[in-house]
């Protein structure tokens, strides 16, 4: 299936709240719910959506939130990133280009937790340099409303 503008449109709302109804999508995007839930559904089918994830606010408990950078000693990276993302309070993690090898999100409850955390991440034996940044505040991209 084609990545369409209207596909598109129905992804961008749907990382912006993943349970939007369908008729809300479509209200937004200029499309009927039926038309939607059908992309939806051929997104699904195809795998180019593969799930939904939680965003927890800021009330949930997990305050202190940090990237950390990771350098990893031995390839492939597969392996690593399976390994870490088992690892209470990672988040999410991204692979990269470049001088680090991949980007952990991590979110925990208290600078004590933290460091906790980044002990863990950097005792992984594939694991030769690590260096975190605290998140201050996230942004998410506002997404377009109502273009057709």
């Amino acid at each position: 299936m084609e990545l369409d503008r209207i596909n598109q449109k129905i992804i961008a709302q749907l990382q912006t709240n993943a349970r939007m109804p369908t008729a809300e999508i479509g209200r937004r995007i200029g499309l009927s719910r039926t038309a939607v839930q059908e992309r939806i559904n051929r997104l699904e089918s195809q795998e180019l959506i593969q799930g939904y994830r939680v965003v927890l606010n800021e009330h949930a408990g997990l305050d202190v939130r940090a990237l950390v950078f990771v350098k990893f000693s031995t390839k492939p990276c597969a392996p690593i990133v399976s390994r870490l993302l088992k690892i209470d309070g990672v988040t999410e993690i991204y692979s990269l280009a470049g001088s680090w090898d991949a980007i952990v999100k991590v979110a925990c409850r208290s600078a004590e937790a933290l460091s906790t955390l980044n002990d863990e991440i950097a005792a992984d034996a594939s694991v030769c340099e690590t260096t975190s940044q605290l998140i201050l505040s996230e942004h998410p991209a506002l997404q377009e409303q109502g273009e057709t």
